[in-house]
């Protein structure tokens, strides 16, 4: 299973012309074993609100269903999500095991 983070960042000025001011990847296609579950949870439990999308046996995406305001003096949000691409079907159960597990199935 491998795992990248995303980002994109919102600031007044970009938001009036409908785009983002900047997006990328925090990380991208860190593999993850089995021994670094915790760390997959704690992924997951750092997003605001996560919401699992775009969900099959190749991958899963889960969005913060909210975005958090980095820099209040210029009213700059950040949006984040984590992708997961797994290599088996037995790491798609386990991935949705721990998702079930910790946010109940949302």
């Amino acid at each position: 299973m491998f795992i990248s983070k995303t980002y994109d960042i919102v600031t007044p000025e970009s938001a009036e012309q409908g785009d983002v001011a900047d997006s990328g990847f925090e990380f991208a296609d860190v593999r993850v074993t089995e021994y670094r579950a915790q760390e997959i949870r704690k992924q997951l439990r750092d997003l605001a609100c996560p919401r699992l999308n775009d969900w099959d046996h190749g991958g899963a995406t889960v969005y913060a269903d909210e975005a958090y305001i980095r820099d209040y003096r210029t009213a700059e949000s950040v949006s984040e999500a984590l992708h997961f691409t797994f290599e088996s079907p037995a790491e798609a159960r386990a991935f949705r095991k721990i998702w079930n597990r910790y946010f109940g199935g949302k």
